[in-house]
């Protein structure tokens, strides 16, 4: 798979833009897959029966906004 090759330079930037937002306790998950598997999702979940760049998927409803984990022993937030 040609995206292996990006996977620590991906993890290093989504850590920092973590710290950045000040979310460092929080759990980030991403999945990198093929353009044949993100139309499939696409179509599946938004009815877009087209390959796009990014899907995100929320852990919380609306109404529930989620708070980043404050102590070091706390378990981190799940964003989605």
């Amino acid at each position: 798979m040609r995206a292996r090759q990006y996977l620590k330079t991906i993890e290093a930037a989504a850590e920092a833009l973590m710290r950045a937002l000040g979310m460092a306790r929080a759990e980030l998950s991403l999945t990198v897959v093929t353009d044949r598997a993100i139309r499939r999702l696409n179509r599946e979940f938004r009815g877009q029966d087209r390959p796009t760049d990014v899907l995100s998927f929320p852990q919380f409803d609306s109404d529930c906004a989620p708070v980043p984990a404050a102590s070091a022993g706390a378990a981190p937030v799940a964003l989605g």
